[in-house]
């Protein structure tokens, strides 16, 4: 299983999802609302409205990893099929979904005799940690052991990078994820900036001064790492138009027929703002 923002939601981009060989376990969006919070679970909630939402909003939604009582919910319905779940999680820097994972493993596994879950921390993000899923499920298929999956999904953890053009620094640095002074050196000399996640952490790469520049840096980026690249992918937020470049662009070194273009969703988007786009790849 995998867990997820609403992204994961759009089951006809994800065949294991539809086959039943994934489970997908959603993170919660906040938005403001009287003075306190509203929660959606992020499959409750469409693209379209959640940034049609965040657009109107003074103040940012919020994104919560503290999902134990779902993870708990999820693994007690899997252990009537199994006794044994791998469940990957998105980076532990940036989100408690991995530890309330962890801790909702300890609870079931206390309570079920001869089950074992195993708590995978992807060190990334989005379509990064679908990767590792959508291996996993074709190892399962094929009939390699629970530890197998396992041991082969952590040695793949280091071969993926994320990296992402964002067309502003404010929400994340609303969110935390950048600090204020970056955030404000970007809008002042208006970059395009791309961000990567590096050993699970959310850093600042470069400072491009146009979208044009910023494609062809990451794909440039892309195209420079050490090992060969078996899976690439395209991730935007809200950017249709934009994304179908980017992945044209990348079909410079990589099959563009082998290049999947995904929407972001909104535990995403609430971290990189509308217009971002990203470049997802996996080495061997």
């Amino acid at each position: 299983m995998v867990d997820g923002g609403s992204s994961a939601r759009k089951s006809q981009q994800f065949p294991e999802v539809m086959a039943g060989r994934v489970e997908v376990m959603s993170l919660d969006i906040q938005f403001p609302k009287d003075g306190g919070w509203e929660t959606y679970p992020g499959l409750d909630i469409s693209d379209e409205e959640f940034y049609r939402r965040m657009g109107e909003s003074k103040i940012l939604p919020k994104t919560s990893g503290a999902i134990r009582e779902r993870a708990v919910e999820t693994y007690k319905r899997l252990a009537a099929e199994t006794k044994d779940i791998v469940s990957i999680h998105i980076t532990s820097e940036h989100s408690a979904s991995f530890s309330a994972g962890v801790k909702a493993a300890e609870d079931v596994e206390e309570n079920i005799p001869g089950l074992r879950v195993r708590v995978i921390d992807s060190r990334n993000l989005s379509i990064a940690t679908w990767f590792l899923a959508e291996q996993a499920a074709a190892m399962a298929q094929e009939g390699a052991t629970a530890s197998d999956i396992e041991r082969v999904t952590l040695e793949t953890v280091p071969n993926l990078q994320t990296d992402v053009m964002l067309e502003t620094l404010d929400n994340i640095v609303k969110g935390g994820r950048l600090s204020p002074s970056a955030g404000w050196v970007g809008t002042i000399l208006k970059f395009k900036p791309i961000i990567g996640v590096n050993h699970g952490k959310i850093e600042q790469i470069s400072r491009p001064r146009s979208t044009r520049v910023a494609m062809q840096e990451l794909v440039s980026g892309a195209e420079k790492m050490d090992g060969e690249v078996v899976k690439l992918a395209v991730v935007h937020a809200n950017n249709p138009e934009g994304a179908e470049k980017l992945a044209d662009l990348a079909g410079n070194f990589f099959p563009r027929e082998r290049i999947r273009v995904y929407e972001a969703g909104s535990v995403i988007g609430v971290h990189t703002g509308v217009g971002a786009l990203g470049l997802v790849v996996q080495r061997r």
